[in-house]
């Protein structure tokens, strides 16, 4: 999100938890936004939405590469909390995963469609969100679809090991996010699924 209404600047940090995911609140008005949005869902901005755009993930000597002078930050965490963050990693990772209870009592009732913790691409195009299996398109190679009236490609990327959407005729991306459904259905309610078939 683009932290600028009015011209001001805003400070965020982690304000709570709504449907399974992190709630940002902005230090000077105590408003809470959604950081996959920018929508202010309480508050003094409610109403108002941010500018977004895509952050993307990379590997360590992909972004060495893009970014040769690139300043690298390694933090510690303390023990105990370096237990309990291995051991949550391990519950939270895969397709039988484990939703901590706190962030269960956040969510309301879940889209069924697919398994709550299936990896995929979320794209956003025109106010129309689709998600795309991780596995699906791998096993496609490319996908060719259209969606909010643009013809698009997704692609899985051998190097950064992550999928990317792009505009069919134009070197411009879509809005874009590498999630688990629960995450995505959440924020998209009833958004389309790719069917391969």
């Amino acid at each position: 999100m683009t932290p600028i209404v009015d011209g001001k600047h805003l400070t965020f940090e982690a304000g709570g938890l709504y449907d399974g995911l992190v709630v940002l609140r902005d230090l000077e008005t105590k408003s809470y936004w959604n950081h996959i949005t920018g929508e202010c869902i309480m508050g003094k901005y409610e109403g108002r939405t941010l500018e977004t755009d895509n952050l993307f993930h990379y590997m360590l000597d992909m972004a060495i590469e893009t970014h040769p002078n690139l300043q690298i930050a390694i933090s510690q965490i303390p023990f105990p909390f370096s237990i309990f963050a291995k051991v949550s990693d391990k519950l939270l990772r895969g397709n039988k995963g484990l939703i901590p209870p706190h962030f269960r009592k956040s969510m309301a009732a879940k889209d069924g469609r697919l398994n709550e913790h299936d990896i995929g691409l979320g794209v956003v195009v025109n106010k129309q969100a689709k998600f795309y299996e991780v596995n699906t398109i791998i096993t496609a190679g490319e996908i060719h679809d259209n969606l909010g009236g643009e013809d698009l490609i997704i692609q899985f990327d051998d190097i950064s090991r992550t999928p990317r959407c792009f505009y069919k005729n134009s070197k411009n991306m879509p809005l874009q996010l590498y999630t688990r459904w629960y995450g995505f259905s959440y924020t998209y309610k009833g958004c389309l699924i790719y069917d391969h078939k």
